[in-house]
Formats: C-alpha cells, sequence, structure tokens
C-alpha cells in the first residue's frame, strides 16, 4: 500500500512539524514578523485529501524556507477563498516543511484555496489521496491507542506508624499487542489540592499538616512485543515506580469520604503514550503506535470489592506505524496527531437515596453513585503554569422528561465527589441530581468561568491562575474564551445490600460515555518535559514551593462532608 508520507522526508523535517505551538517548544525564537504582501519563502500545501461519504477531509501542511519564525494572523494574507476565511489554519509558521498542521471539510468535487501572503494552495479532485489511516474521530475506551489515560488511581490506608495498613490499592494493566518492542512514557498525577501547614496561634500546635498536591512523578519503561505487564499504585512494579512516590513522606491525606476517621487517601490518575529515541536529536518523542491497551482495578481490601475500568485510549495518526508524530513537549488530541476527547460527557445514574430500582429478592439495594472527572489539557513540566480550573456544568433529566440545570462544580486538575454534595464549592448552587423519580441522566459540560476562584479552589495565590485562554495563546495556540474544555470521567456506583441476610457492599464502575469535540480544537493538549538520552527515571517534581516538615503526626481535621449513607463508602474496620 502507498504510503501517505515519506519514511526519509518525515525524518527531515519533523523538528518542528505540528505549527500551533510558540517556538519555545521547539528551541526556537518566535518573531513576529511583518506581514508581507510577497513572500516566496512561506508556502501552503496541500498533502491529501481522504474521501468519506461525500465530503472531502483535506490535510493541509506549509514549508517556511525562511530561517526565522513567522506570524500571520487570519486576514486577507492568511486565509481560505471560499467563506469562511478563518478554518482553524495556524497563524505561527516555523521554519521547515510541516506536515499535518490542520485539516479542513468541503464539499465533494469542489475546490477550496488556502492563501498565505503572496501564495496559494488548492484542494480539488487532482490532489493526491490520503492512503494512510487517520486516527478515529474521537476517543474510545475499547480500541487500543498510542496514549492511555487512567482516570482514576486511589490508595486507602488505616492507622499510622507501624499500624498502617492497605485498605485498598490500585491496579493497572497494560500491554503491546505489537511483535516487536516500545518504550513507553508515563506520568502520574496527584488529583488533590496542596495545603499548607497550619499552626493554633497560641499553642502553636499542628491543625493542618502540609500535604503536596498538584505534582507529578513520570518515569519511562520498556515493553516488549506482545507483553502483558501490571503494576500497583501502592508498591509500584519493575517497570515504574510506585503511586506513592507523589507523597513520600505520607501516606496520603485524610480521606474527605470517610470524615471521623483517620483513614488516609491518595489519589489521582496517570497518563502513558508510546515513545522512541530520536538519535538525530538526540531526545525522546512520541510515536504512533496504536497497539496499547489498558485498563485500572481497584481492590478495596477491607469490605471484599473490586471493580475495574478501561484505560481512555488515543490514537495516533499523521504518520505510519513506529514513525515520529508531532512535536516534542507536546501532545496534540486533536484529531489529527491523536484522537480528540468529548466536549461533553452523558451520566445515567440513580436517585441518590433511592432503594428500589435496584432491590429484589428480599432485599433493599441502596445506591450512591462517586463522580470522578479531570480536565484533559494539563501542563507536566516542571516549570508549569498551574493546574487547569474549569466549571462543569450539569444538566439533568428525570424519568418523567422533566429536566432542570443549576448544578455546577468548580474542578481543579482532577476531582472526586459523591453526588449528594456534588455541587457544594460554589456558593448558592443547587443539586438537581435529587430527583423525583429513580433514575437520571445528566449532560455535563465544561468551560472557562468568572465564579471559579483560583485561590479558592485550587489553593494557589491567585497571581499563578493559570487562565487557559491566555495561556494556549502565549504558547501560540488558538482557543476561544467560549470553547469548551473537554474532560474525562468515571462513574463508580457504591451499593449497601440490606434485609433478608447479613449486610453486605458491592462496587460497580464504568466510563462515562460522551459525544462531540471539534477537530482539531487547540485546548486539547498536554505538555511535557523534552528528555534528552538518558534511561534514569527522575524522581518526584513537587510543584509546591514550600517543604513538606518531617516527623510529624497528622490530626485527625473536621469534615463538613455529608454522611449519608456513609457505610457505602466507609471501610470495614480491619481485625
Amino acid at each position: 500500500m502507498k504510503k501517505l508520507f515519506d519514511r526519509n522526508s518525515m525524518k527531515e523535517n519533523r523538528k518542528c512539524r505540528v505549527v500551533i505551538l510558540a517556538g519555545a517548544l521547539c528551541g526556537l525564537n518566535v518573531m513576529a514578523t511583518a506581514s508581507m504582501a510577497i513572500d516566496p519563502d512561506l508556502l501552503p500545501l496541500v498533502e491529501c485529501i481522504l474521501k468519506v461519504d461525500g465530503t472531502w477531509h483535506t490535510l493541509w501542511g506549509y514549508n517556511n524556507r525562511d530561517g526565522e519564525t513567522k506570524h500571520e494572523e487570519v486576514g486577507n494574507l492568511n486565509r481560505f477563498t471560499t467563506p469562511p476565511d478563518d478554518r482553524g489554519q495556524p497563524e505561527f509558521f516555523f521554519p521547515g516543511e510541516h506536515r499535518c498542521a490542520f485539516w479542513t471539510e468541503q464539499p465533494a468535487d469542489s475546490s477550496l484555496t488556502w492563501t498565505l501572503r503572496s501564495n496559494t494552495a488548492t484542494a480539488d479532485g487532482s490532489s493526491p489521496e490520503c492512503t494512510d489511516q487517520f486516527p478515529p474521530e474521537r476517543v474510545s475506551s475499547s480500541a487500543k491507542g498510542s496514549l492511555l489515560i487512567f482516570s482514576k488511581v486511589e490508595i486507602k490506608w488505616s492507622g499510622s506508624g507501624q499500624s498502617l495498613q492497605l485498605l485498598q490499592d490500585t491496579f493497572l494493566d497494560f500491554s503491546n499487542d505489537y511483535p516487536q518492542d516500545v518504550d513507553v512514557q508515563a506520568y502520574f498525577v496527584n488529583g488533590d489540592i496542596a495545603l499548607e501547614e497550619e499552626r493554633d496561634p497560641t499553642t502553636g500546635s499542628i491543625i493542618q499538616t502540609f500535604e503536596p498536591g498538584w505534582n507529578t512523578a513520570d518515569c519511562r519503561f520498556k515493553l516488549t512485543g506482545g507483553q502483558p505487564h501490571y503494576w500497583s499504585a501502592a508498591h509500584g512494579s519493575n517497570k515504574c515506580q510506585p503511586f506513592a512516590v507523589l507523597d513520600a513522606q505520607g501516606p496520603g491525606r485524610l480521606d474527605p469520604e470517610a470524615p471521623g476517621t483517620t483513614n488516609r487517601v491518595l489519589r489521582g490518575y496517570v497518563i502513558m503514550w508510546a515513545v522512541d529515541f530520536d538519535s538525530e536529536r538526540n531526545l525522546w518523542a512520541e510515536i504512533r503506535w496504536n497497539h496499547l491497551k489498558g485498563d485500572g482495578i481497584l481492590v478495596n481490601y477491607a469490605n471484599g470489592t473490586a471493580w475495574e475500568y478501561n484505560a481512555w485510549s488515543f490514537q495516533a495518526g499523521c504518520a505510519t506505524h513506529g514513525e515520529f508524530t508531532g512535536t516534542p513537549g507536546v501532545l496534540l488530541l486533536n484529531g489529527v496527531e491523536y484522537s480528540k476527547p468529548f466536549s461533553e460527557l452523558h451520566l445515567d445514574f440513580y436517585d441518590i437515596l433511592g432503594s428500589e430500582p435496584l432491590s429484589g429478592g428480599g432485599r433493599m439495594v441502596q445506591t450512591m453513585t462517586d463522580l470522578t472527572l479531570h480536565p484533559v489539557p494539563i501542563d507536566l513540566r516542571q516549570d508549569n503554569f498551574g493546574p487547569v480550573l474549569t466549571k462543569v456544568v450539569a444538566d439533568v433529566c428525570d424519568e418523567n422528561e422533566s429536566c432542570n440545570s443549576g448544578a455546577r462544580r468548580c474542578i481543579c486538575c482532577w476531582d472526586q465527589t459523591l453526588l449528594n454534595v456534588w455541587p457544594d464549592n460554589i456558593g448558592g448552587a443547587i443539586n438537581t441530581f435529587d430527583l423525583r423519580t429513580s433514575k437520571g441522566k445528566a449532560r455535563l459540560t465544561a468551560g472557562d468561568s468568572v465564579e471559579c476562584d483560583f485561590e479558592d479552589h485550587c489553593g494557589l495565590d491567585e497571581s499563578r491562575r493559570p487562565i487557559l485562554l491566555e495561556e494556549t495563546t502565549r504558547l501560540g495556540l488558538r482557543r476561544r474564551s467560549d470553547d469548551p474544555v473537554p474532560i474525562l470521567g468515571l462513574a463508580t456506583k457504591f451499593l449497601a445490600f440490606t434485609g433478608g441476610g447479613t449486610p453486605e457492599q458491592a462496587t460497580a464502575g464504568m466510563n462515562i460515555p460522551g459525544s462531540g469535540g471539534d477537530a482539531g480544537d487547540p485546548s486539547s493538549f498536554i505538555l511535557y518535559d523534552i528528555q534528552h538520552g538518558s534511561d534514569e527515571i527522575r524522581e518526584d517534581t513537587d510543584r509546591n514551593d514550600v517543604n513538606r516538615p518531617g516527623n510529624v503526626s497528622k490530626p485527625a481535621v473536621p469534615s463538613d462532608r455529608a454522611t449519608t449513607l456513609r457505610t457505602i463508602v466507609e471501610p470495614v474496620p480491619s481485625e
């Protein structure tokens, strides 16, 4: 089969092929040059056309034969001749030839022309057809991919010191089903807010110990051809350190879902993607390797329950198998480099306090749902712009098709909350998850909002507020303030069985399906530190500017969290 891109050509021109990033990510100095009507060195390119069901999907690139990065905003000198003028084309143009810059749609048997300064390129029936596979339109929880996101990792303990006991662990299973070896880059993300140490001003006693938050750790490992592997969050494996490295002097913090106890928890999520070493540039870079699969298993030893979910899988495109794709330092989940995420999620749930739907056999079953959500964009770099803060809005309908909205919650980096207290972090929000029927559904969308305070919800000074619009503009990414923030999530159901026998508990969970998401959406990105020619595993990269005090006890801190049906989520005391 004819390949879409020539391997050698890609090798020579892959230095900075994805073009909507600022030059700092590629070691370049961005220079906003003045627009010139005549510029023979900035050429728009038609790569190929993918013809599907009466629509032509055109892949575009460009070649900047000058040695400097050029800036041309959408307008008369950077536009499409068939309206709309703005079709997502880049505004920053880096030196060299760049493939997979963006893609557009047009009716079959039509023509579309991109004008860039004094040059044009036209997509029509004479343009070459794309013969290499594009990534699927959206993220999947069932297909294999080149990038995996495990949305929930949670470790729980009881006791302290020598009497510390593991109550729950998370196991990640992942495998490479291709017959050749592949290297994988993984990042662990602490999902909880950082807490400063607080002391009683009169006695000096500690009333809140320091707890790290939003910090990351990373490792890189090899999966041989066809190799499966499992990893324990509490203990790690021979390929990666444990998730507990995120709180090395822990373990964890007081569990907000078990108030009144001294139980502790460390939680967040894991991202991993296929990489290879580029000897020409002496660095590790992402590659197309759509043969990775994974799932997470949460095992609660205290109450004897377990449940499993699939990793979110993003396939890579715009390259042949094993080839480098994109720009080192950034992953673009835009439907071109990787599959795009959802712009909204669709949650089905049972009434918070309902017991009728699942009851039977002489037993009553009460159900409570725990909702785990996190924005897709994240900055994993050590010198990062901070966690992404977004507001999630829930539009809820019951079985009578009675719908209402008003439930909203600010989420900073990652959030896990029981539905019965879900909107409690924005003043005046109502909980529309309280239904008049036994079953409901919710449409969850996320975006920028002035209701979400960076200091209150992220625990960081307002001067570090990472406004997503401003940050993406600084990076050369194009995004509007009304664009949705893509999110991913899981729903966990805790079930309590009473009547007709010994009270028992069970847990079940699943990925939350979604829809929407525009191809080329620039808000779907993952930034990371480029690693150069080293196989060392880096230590925990604590992003807080304070050191954890040593040898201090962690006292219980009062919690105002709801305790309704607490036996459902509170671990059984260990013997």
